[in-house]
């Protein structure tokens, strides 16, 4: 008797575990497949195309530098041709330019204006984090809109100099891109651990950080 009843403590203690095991595993999974989503929709809808149209921005700036520099180096830091027909030639040329920056800038706008749009349409997916940053691009090209481009107006010249506008917003494009590649790699992490170990699994081979250390 005193036999049976401590196989059956025994198997009803042994239930009793792996139950409990498995209500943590299926925990573990719902809460990791909860996390997953969440960063898959970070990713995909916001800090994706954000980082995308940021680089883009980046590379446009960057080429439309070289430009101006190299126009400048070639038609106006050079002494003016006394030719007139040379003169119209280089003031040619640098109309062309002139019209090639336009192209970057306006195509600079048209992603800023789509960076806008997927902060607006998703912005509950900003990291609670970022949310001072991602305010102040918004403010920053909100001001920009009212104050400088509509129907080309601008503050006159000497209130200009007082305020002293600055519409850029120092680091998101830096930021945009740091949080890409912590997002990346935090689904891979949660996808190496998508699928919890079973109760066989488990104790035949348990997880290392699950594994107690043996005493020396």
């Amino acid at each position: 008797m005193d036999q049976w009843l401590q196989t059956t403590v025994a198997a009803v203690g042994g239930g009793l575990i792996v139950a409990a095991f498995n209500s943590w595993r299926t925990s573990n999974e719902a809460r990791i497949a909860r996390d997953v989503d969440h960063l898959s929709k970070q990713i995909t809808e916001l800090y994706g195309p954000l980082h995308y149209l940021c680089e883009s921005n980046n590379g446009l700036r960057a080429r439309s530098k070289q430009l101006y520099e190299a126009t400048d180096a070639e038609y106006v830091i050079v002494p003016a041709p006394a030719d007139s027909e040379t003169s119209k030639a280089i003031e040619h040329n640098v109309e062309r330019c002139g019209r090639i920056q336009e192209q970057y800038a306006k195509a600079i706008v048209d992603n800023q204006l789509k960076i806008i749009e997927a902060i607006e349409s998703h912005h509950i997916l900003i990291d609670v984090d970022d949310l001072p940053m991602f305010h102040r691009f918004l403010l920053n090209n909100r001001l920009n809109d009212l104050e400088m481009l509509e129907h080309g107006r601008t503050f006159p010249p000497k209130i200009f100099v007082r305020l002293s506008p600055d519409y850029s917003t120092p680091g998101f494009s830096e930021l945009i891109a740091q949080r890409y590649t912590e997002k990346q790699a935090a689904m891979a992490g949660l996808r190496k651990h998508w699928s919890m170990p079973t109760w066989s699994e488990f104790v035949q081979r348990p997880p290392l950080r699950y594994r107690v250390k043996r005493t020396q």
